[in-house]
């Protein structure tokens, strides 16, 4: 039965150290200037917007978080992005990309790249 525990026991340790690099480079990830990840809910409010938006767009997370991207899409650009990213996921597609102005807090337009992936069970 010691055998058994002390088994289990390395099992668990490995697994605590690999969720650990994990959460590491999730973070790593999400925290990154030059890629903003953003979670969607099925109306396309945001849920989730991670921290480098702010090196981005010059918003935080809680000021894009409930809002959708209007107001920060360019307005000439809005149709392109609806047609090429939004339209796609909400049609069914599991994945799409759209180019297009944002409009940064200081009103600085920059281009940017958005890819989006349908997330299992209407989960946005």
């Amino acid at each position: 039965m010691a055998g058994c525990l002390q088994v289990r026991n390395r099992q668990l340790t490995a697994l605590q150290v690999e969720l650990a690099g994990n959460e590491k480079n999730h973070r790593l990830l999400a925290k990154n200037p030059t890629y903003m990840i953003t979670r969607f809910d099925p109306d396309f409010r945001r849920v989730y917007v991670s921290p480098s938006c702010f090196e981005l767009l010059g918003y935080t997370s809680e000021e894009l978080v409930g809002k959708t991207s209007i107001g920060i899409v360019h307005p000439d650009d809005w149709s392109l992005l609806d047609a090429t990213l939004n339209a796609p996921l909400r049609s069914g597609q599991q994945r799409a990309r759209g180019t297009y102005r944002a409009i940064r807090k200081d009103g600085i337009n920059i281009w940017l790249e958005s890819s989006g992936q349908r997330l299992a069970a209407g989960a946005g």
